[in-house]
C-alpha cells in the first residue's frame, strides 16, 4: 500500500456525495432518497429499472442526478457508474446506499466524524460501516479486533474514494451477490481497514427476511429468488479462490453457512428445489471457472 495515498486525503474537504442504486423503486425508496439528499452535498441515483423512468424517480431534489441505465446491469456496475460521477466531481468521500436503506438524523455527519476521528496512517480506513437495524434480524457483522470488521454489507458505507481507486472499483461481473464481501476482502488484502462506526445506525430492509430457530440457533430465512441463489453460489467460489490464502477463517466460516442455507430453503422457503438447483448450477460454474484458470 502506498503511504502517499493514505496521507493525501484532504480532510478539510468535508463534502460528501451519496450513491443510491435503484430497481423499480417504490414510494419508500423515493422518501429515502429525499432524506439522503438533505444530508448530502450531492446524490447520484443510478437506476437499474429496465422500463421507462419510474414515477417515484420524477421530481427529485436539485442536488440529485438521475442516471438511468435502462437495463438491469446489477449492483456492482451501478455502483461503479455512481463512483465515476463522484470522481469526475472531485469528491473525496461517498456513501453507498440501496434503495431500501433509511437513514436517521445526522447520519452522514456522524459517519464522517467517525472516520475523521479514527483514521490514521497505521490504521488507514477504506470503508466505514454503520450498525444495521435489519427489521428484527440479528446483526452478524464479525468484529476482528476493536472496531474493525472482516466484511460488511454495501449499503450505508462511507467509502474513501482515492483509496478505493488504489485497489480498483467493484467487480461488475459479480452482478449482485458477494460484491460487498469481495471489496472488503480486497481492501483488507491491500492493508486497509473496514471500520464499524458503533452508534451510527442504518435501518435496512432485507425484503421478506425472517428468523427461525434451527438446531438451537437463530437462522435467517431470506426467501431470495432462484437467480440470487445462482449468483451467490457462483460468486462464493470466485471469492474463495481469490482470498482463501489471505483469510482462511472467513472463507471456512462462509463455507460452513452453505449447508445451513440449504436446510432453511428446504424447510421454510417456496420453490425449494428450483432454488437448490440454482445453487448447484452456480457452484458448478464457479468450479468450472476455477479449472479453466488452472488449465490456462
Amino acid at each position: 500500500m502506498n503511504e502517499n495515498i493514505v496521507r493525501s486525503i484532504d480532510k478539510k474537504d468535508y463534502r460528501v456525495g451519496s450513491i443510491v442504486v435503484t430497481f423499480f423503486p417504490d414510494v419508500i425508496a423515493s422518501n429515502n432518497i429525499h432524506e439522503i439528499s438533505r444530508q448530502s452535498n450531492f446524490v447520484v441515483v443510478v437506476d437499474n429499472t429496465p422500463t421507462e423512468t419510474p414515477d417515484n424517480l420524477v421530481n427529485l431534489p436539485e442536488n440529485v442526478l438521475l442516471i438511468r441505465l435502462e437495463k438491469n446491469y446489477g449492483i456492482a456496475h451501478a455502483l461503479n457508474v455512481g463512483m465515476e460521477e463522484m470522481i469526475n466531481r472531485n469528491f473525496n468521500y461517498t456513501i453507498t446506499f440501496d434503495q431500501d436503506s433509511a437513514i436517521e438524523k445526522n447520519y452522514v455527519k456522524n459517519i464522517m466524524e467517525y472516520f475523521l476521528c479514527n483514521d490514521s496512517v497505521s490504521h488507514p480506513i477504506l470503508i466505514v460501516s454503520p450498525q444495521y437495524n435489519l427489521e428484527g434480524v440479528k446483526n452478524s457483522n464479525r468484529v476482528i479486533e476493536n472496531h474493525y470488521l472482516a466484511s460488511t454489507m454495501t449499503s450505508g458505507n462511507l467509502v474513501i474514494i482515492n483509496r478505493l481507486l488504489s485497489i480498483g472499483l467493484f467487480e461488475s461481473d459479480y452482478f449482485i451477490d458477494y460484491v460487498d464481501h469481495e471489496i472488503c476482502l480486497r481492501a483488507r488484502k491491500y492493508g486497509y481497514y473496514i471500520a464499524l462506526a458503533k452508534g451510527v445506525y442504518l435501518n435496512h430492509s432485507l425484503g421478506r427476511a425472517e428468523q427461525k430457530k434451527l438446531l438451537l440457533k437463530w437462522a435467517t430465512i431470506t426467501h431470495h429468488a432462484s437467480f440470487r441463489r445462482y449468483y451467490m453460489s457462483r460468486n462464493r467460489i470466485r471469492v474463495y479462490r481469490a482470498y482463501f490464502s489471505f483469510d482462511k477463517s472467513w472463507v471456512l466460516k462462509d463455507i460452513w453457512s452453505i449447508p445451513l442455507e440449504a436446510t432453511t430453503i428446504l424447510l421454510y422457503e417456496d420453490n425449494k428445489w428450483q432454488k437448490i438447483n440454482s445453487m448447484l448450477r452456480g457452484f458448478v460454474e464457479g468450479l468450472s471457472e476455477t479449472r479453466s484458470k488452472k488449465e490456462g
